[in-house]
């Protein structure tokens, strides 16, 4: 195994503990957003297709986020709990789908 992709290997499962966090509810939206951000951001060689949709379903928690921020709440409620649960099984399952390569 090369270098980066022992490098990235352990940047992958760092997001996957992000996650498992966020899910466990120990870990808020925020802090998921920014730790797969910073971990995302130093992945080296990865596809750029792999990217762009990482990117997508990263946007949508963004987005609830910044909305409820907006709205001065810490509960996601209906859609955005759907959407926010939709976009953290996508991210899984690319970051799974990167680490069985």
């Amino acid at each position: 195994m090369s270098h980066d992709r022992t490098y990235n290997q352990r940047q992958l499962k760092l997001m996957l503990e992000a996650i498992e966090s966020f899910r466990k509810g120990n870990s808020g939206i925020g802090k998921l957003i920014s730790d797969l951000d910073a971990l995302v951001s130093c992945l080296r060689n990865t596809d750029e297709s792999w990217k762009k949709a990482f990117a997508s379903n990263w946007g949508k928690l963004e987005d609830i986020h910044a909305a409820l921020q907006e709205k001065d709440g810490r509960n996601l409620k209906g859609s955005d709990s759907e959407t926010v649960a939709t976009a953290v099984a996508e991210l899984t399952s690319l970051i799974q789908s990167e680490i069985s390569e």
